[in-house]
């Protein structure tokens, strides 16, 4: 005998799952209405399972032209007797018969031990559920291809129509290369993720070092933070409010360095915006020791496109449609800016171009 895995959901045993190996035909027995739900999530969930008209007599040479086809025909019975028959027909195939059984209804199995290779209570499990255990059960290949398939056509629901539509249309209407280009877009934002908070660490401790230190040089009392002569436009005054109010909410100490932490990217990018020019802008240019002049706008320009890559990245956005690796070389520029040992250090370790190669549909900013 095969060794057998318990299945329970709640206090309900519903499976009893035979470790067996591959089967190529499958036959289920239960009432017309649970296996032919059932049936239907088979072919959904892969497109392998086809379901074989009801046999009033064995059909042989249709069955083996759909198996010579790699197809896996789905037979429906709602009796036992009938399910002795074709397993002992002596047909070419390795048959994974599975017994279905609700609410007051009869659990086959039980009467006929021998027969049933695995035997569902299908009371509180959808077609779905129901179909994945008979599919590990049946020991195909390629499992996670099967949630794939499955995740593809119910996509437009689970991640929106409007986010999913384009994904859509950039692969020509076919759901499961979608899903997988969504997929891709997704590893590579993480990877981008990844390299943006090397990035934003960096910048912020550098900015707001070379603002400590001339808040330092300028004999000011207290903090840079506390802007004693207005310097700051309202909307940083603002930002910085809520930070401190974000660091006594939390209960940490109300210190710079808890406060800096809080502060968003946009900030430290418009502590470089025009406005600053003449006042604060010839400090924060100490930042970028490696910068090839000290022109603002140098360090200004990348950064706003970061940015804005920021809030896609932040909002789950496709960010295939953006200039990806270009992006990804304006950031280590502005690390090399500030250190290049960083920059070196954080490209080492970056996945993005590595990503970029392996895109599964072509880019529109390759």
């Amino acid at each position: 005998m095969w060794g057998r895995l318990w299945i329970s959901v709640g206090w309900a045993v519903v499976a009893d799952l035979g470790l067996l190996s591959v089967r190529n035909a499958l036959v289920l027995c239960g009432p017309p209405a649970s296996s032919k739900l059932v049936a239907h999530a088979l072919s959904d969930t892969d497109s392998r399972f086809v379901q074989f008209r009801r046999l009033d007599a064995i059909d042989r040479p249709s069955l083996v032209e759909q198996l010579a086809h790699g197809v896996i025909p789905i037979v429906q019975l709602d009796e036992a007797e009938r399910v002795r028959v074709l397993l002992s027909a002596g047909l070419p195939v390795t048959w994974l018969a599975v017994c279905l059984w609700g609410a007051g209804e009869v659990d086959l199995r039980g009467a006929e031990p021998e027969l049933f290779d695995l035997s569902l209570n299908t009371v509180g499990l959808s077609p779905d559920v129901v179909a994945a255990l008979v599919v590990q059960t049946a020991g195909l290949e390629q499992l996670p291809s099967l949630s794939a398939g499955v995740v593809s056509r119910r996509a437009r629901r689970l991640f929106g129509r409007p986010r999913f539509i384009g994904y859509l249309q950039h692969c020509g209407g076919n759901e499961p290369a979608a899903l997988e280009f969504y997929r891709w877009n997704s590893t590579t934002s993480a990877a981008m993720w990844e390299l943006l908070g090397y990035l934003e660490i960096a910048l912020r401790n550098a900015l707001a070092a070379r603002m400590s230190d001339r808040h330092r040089r300028k004999r000011r009392q207290g903090s840079w933070l506390d802007d004693p002569l207005n310097e700051l436009d309202a909307n940083s005054r603002a930002d910085i409010r809520k930070a401190r109010e974000r660091v006594v909410r939390k209960s940490k100490p109300a210190s710079d360095g808890q406060t800096i932490a809080e502060l968003g990217f946009g900030f430290w990018r418009y502590l470089l915006a025009r406005r600053y020019s003449s006042n604060l802008w010839p400090d924060l240019a100490g930042a970028f020791p490696n910068a090839p002049d000290r022109a603002r706008e140098t360090v200004e320009l990348p950064v706003i496109q970061i940015h804005h890559l920021r809030n896609r990245l932040a909002h789950h956005e496709r960010i295939w449609t953006v200039p990806l690796r270009e992006l990804h070389a304006e950031m280590l520029v502005l690390l090399a800016y500030m250190d290049e040992d960083l920059r070196s250090w954080v490209a080492d370790q970056s996945r993005v171009i590595e990503l970029l190669r392996s895109c599964p549909q072509p880019l529109p900013n390759p």
